[in-house]
C-alpha cells in the first residue's frame, strides 16, 4: 500500500488525507500542535467548490451546517444603509467543518509532532522530529501554512510579505447582542468602510456547530493599516513581554490595545456595530501577508494550501482554495503512474490558481495599504472621497445600480 505524510493537520491536510485514504493510501497526519484545533478559525462563506471537496473526502453535510444570509449590506458612518443586495447565501464556523473532517478521517492523526528535517530520497520521503522519531512514506505534503517547514526545506528563498495591514477579529455570542442588530444585521453580510479601513460582519454558528437561534454567534474582521516596524512589532508584543512575530495567541493580545481599539471603533464605525464590538471579548488582532510561490512541489514533496500562496482574506477563499488544492492532487497522483509525474503535474496547474488568486485579491486590499512613502492613505488625502462605488462593488459582491450616493 502506498504511504503519505501529510505535515500539517489543520483543514487543507485533513481534506487531502481523507482524499487519499479514499483512493487506497495510507495516510499518517502529522501535526505540530498538541491541543486540538477546533477552536481555531472564526467564520467562513463555504464556496462551491470546498462543499465538493468535503463530499469528495467523505463528510455528510448537515442540511443546518450554516445560517442563512439574505442580503449584503454597506453602511455610512451613522448608520444608515447605502447600498442593498438580496443575495441568498449561508456562513459556518470553521472549526464546524473541521470537525466533520477530522470524525470523517480513518488514517492516523498525530499531535505534538514538530518535524524539524525534511529527506527525499529516489524512492520516497522522510521527516524527523524534534524528539528524534521519523516517518517515512511515499509522498510527502506540507499542509503546515504560511510558516511551513516543508516549504522551507524545499524553496528558502519564498517568504511571505507583510502587506501593510491587520485585522481585527473576533466573535459574539448571539444572546449577548441588542435585539435592535439582531433583527436589522445579524442575518446579512455587513460591510463599513471607515476611510482607508473595512469591517466585514456576518452570522456564523455558534458553539458545537449549533445554528438555532439564540445560539449562533456574529463574526467581525476589521481591517486597519498599520506601519511596518515599531508600530506592528508593538501590536505583536504581549502581555508577557514577548514578540510573536508569526502571529499572537489570542489570550495574550494586551488588554490596553483591545480597550483603544474598542474606542476607535466609537469614533470611526457606525454605531450598531461599534457596540457589538464593544460587547466582544477575546478579540484577536491577524496580520496580513502576500506569499507567492514559483512552484508547489519538487520530486516526492509538494505543498498545498497557504504553505504555498495565502491570499489576502478579502475573496473569502482561503480554505476553498485549499480545497482545490488537495482534490487537484489526489487527482494527479490517481491520473499518473509516478509520484514524481503527479507533483509536476499538480504544481504547473494550480501555481497559476494561486498567483491569480494572490494578484486579485492584492489588488482588493490595495485601499487599505500604506503608500509608497509609508503614509497612511487617509493621513495625506483627507479630501478625497472615501471610496468609490466600483469598490463597493468588487468588496461586497452588491451591484453597481443598487448602490446609492457616497
Amino acid at each position: 500500500m502506498k504511504k503519505a505524510i501529510v505535515v500539517g493537520g489543520s483543514m487543507a491536510g485533513v481534506l487531502l488525507g481523507n482524499m487519499l485514504v479514499r483512493q487506497g493510501w495510507k495516510v499518517d497526519i502529522l501535526e505540530r500542535s498538541r491541543e486540538g484545533l477546533e477552536g481555531r478559525g472564526a467564520g467562513i462563506v463555504p464556496q462551491r467548490s470546498l462543499l465538493a471537496a468535503l463530499k469528495r473526502a467523505g463528510v455528510t453535510i448537515p442540511t443546518d451546517i450554516g445560517i442563512r444570509i439574505s442580503k449584503r449590506v454597506a453602511y455610512d458612518r451613522a448608520g444608515v444603509p447605502f447600498a442593498t443586495h438580496f443575495y441568498d447565501q449561508y456562513a459556518t464556523s470553521w472549526s464546524l467543518l473541521y470537525n466533520l473532517l477530522s470524525d470523517a478521517f480513518p488514517g492516523q492523526f498525530h499531535a505534538g509532532c514538530n518535524v524539524t528535517e525534511i529527506i527525499q530520497q529516489a524512492d520516497g520521503a522522510a521527516v524527523i522530529l524534534d524528539d528524534g522519531r521519523g516517518f517515512e512514506g511515499d509522498l510527502l505534503i506540507g499542509a503546515d501554512g504560511m510558516r511551513s517547514t516543508v516549504r522551507r526545506a524545499l524553496f528558502p528563498e519564498i517568504q511571505p510579505r507583510y502587506a501593510g495591514y491587520l485585522s481585527w477579529r473576533g466573535m459574539l455570542e448571539e444572546r449577548y447582542a441588542s435585539s435592535d442588530f439582531v433583527e436589522n444585521c445579524f442575518s446579512a453580510l455587513n460591510f463599513s468602510f471607515p476611510r482607508g479601513e473595512e469591517l466585514i460582519g456576518y452570522p456564523v454558528a455558534g458553539p458545537n456547530g449549533n445554528v438555532d437561534i439564540g445560539h449562533r454567534r456574529f463574526n467581525i474582521m476589521w481591517y486597519r493599516p498599520v506601519s511596518p516596524g515599531a508600530e506592528l512589532r508593538d501590536k505583536f508584543t504581549g502581555t508577557d513581554g514577548i514578540h510573536y512575530e508569526n502571529g499572537i495567541p489570542p489570550s495574550l493580545v494586551r488588554p490596553e490595545l483591545v480597550k483603544a481599539m474598542k474606542e476607535e471603533a466609537h469614533s470611526l464605525l457606525p454605531p450598531i456595530f461599534a457596540d457589538v464590538i464593544a460587547r466582544m471579548e477575546g478579540m484577536f488582532v491577524q496580520a496580513i501577508y502576500d506569499l507567492e510561490s514559483d512552484q508547489m512541489g519538487r520530486g516526492r514533496v509538494a505543498v498545498i494550501g497557504d504553505a504555498a500562496f495565502v491570499a489576502r482574506p478579502h475573496c473569502g477563499a482561503g480554505v476553498s482554495k485549499a480545497a482545490d488544492d488537495a482534490a487537484c492532487l489526489a487527482d494527479s497522483l490517481a491520473a499518473n503512474s509516478t509520484v514524481e509525474g503527479a507533483i509536476a503535474a499538480f504544481s504547473a496547474e494550480r501555481t497559476k490558481a494561486g498567483r491569480a488568486a494572490v494578484e486579485w485579491a492584492a489588488k482588493l486590499g490595495s485601499y487599505f495599504q500604506m503608500d509608497s512613502n509609508g503614509h497612511r492613505r487617509s493621513d495625506y488625502a483627507p479630501d478625497r472621497p472615501p471610496i468609490s462605488s466600483e469598490f463597493i462593488v468588487q468588496h461586497t459582491g452588491i451591484e453597481l445600480s443598487e448602490v446609492g450616493k457616497l
